[in-house]
């Protein structure tokens, strides 16, 4: 089934864009920004985009409360309304990554590792990519902490340097330098070119260990 990678791609540039439209001060524009993104977003769900019910109901529910928010920020000129998309965004995939680790689900990792490396995992992998599944639900929940913080005692512009620009680095950080400790610590295993990695990766459906067996 082909891919619509329009929605991804719009949430990859709406955290630039606000934040230097915050940097500049510019309130109303990075307002219309969230707007235009989040009604996008709600278009696409409704147009199943997101995939299965399930996602495109949850889809729904968030960026139809950032729309709001959004609306709230240009009817009365606040800035509240921007605190509110990072925690979400980090919460939901907080609780996308927890909810794989209940008993009787396969976690995430593992998931994505049949995927975008080997489809054969033998207990060793099984046991690491379950760890790493913990790692990456201890970094939403941190950042999510951090942008609640931040919002807290930080000015405006350093809370959008860290929600906007450099927690997607700390993803990529972690993405990429597990990727090569993995081929070190596992180079007995079979694994893809980092570029193959991470195509491998964008093609996999994220959702499916999310899903009830």
């Amino acid at each position: 089934m082909r891919r619509n990678y329009a929605p991804g791609l719009l949430l990859l540039s709406y955290p630039a864009v606000v934040h230097f439209a915050l940097v500049l001060d510019q309130v109303f524009v990075a307002s219309a920004v969230l707007l235009v993104v989040s009604t996008c977003c709600i278009v696409a769900a409704l147009a199943n985009a997101f995939g299965t019910r399930g996602s495109r109901n949850g889809v729904l529910l968030i960026f139809g409360g950032i729309a709001v928010l959004s609306l709230l920020n240009l009817t009365s000129n606040t800035r509240y309304g921007f605190y509110f998309p990072p925690v979400i965004f980090n919460l939901v995939m907080l609780a996308i990554f927890a909810n794989t680790l209940l008993p009787g689900r396969e976690p995430l990792i593992t998931m994505l590792h049949r995927q975008a490396v080997n489809k054969i995992i033998d207990s060793t992998i099984a046991a690491y990519t379950r760890r790493l599944t913990w790692i990456w639900a201890c970094l939403f929940a941190a950042m999510a902490l951090e942008s609640v913080v931040l919002a807290i005692i930080a000015p405006l512009s350093v809370w959008s340097l860290f929600t906007n620009f450099l927690n997607y680095v700390f993803v990529v950080a972690l993405l990429v330098g597990e990727y090569f400790y993995r081929i070190v610590r596992y180079r007995n295993h079979t694994h893809p070119p980092l570029v193959q990695f991470l195509l491998n990766l964008a093609r996999a459906d994220w959702m499916k260990s999310s899903r009830p067996n």
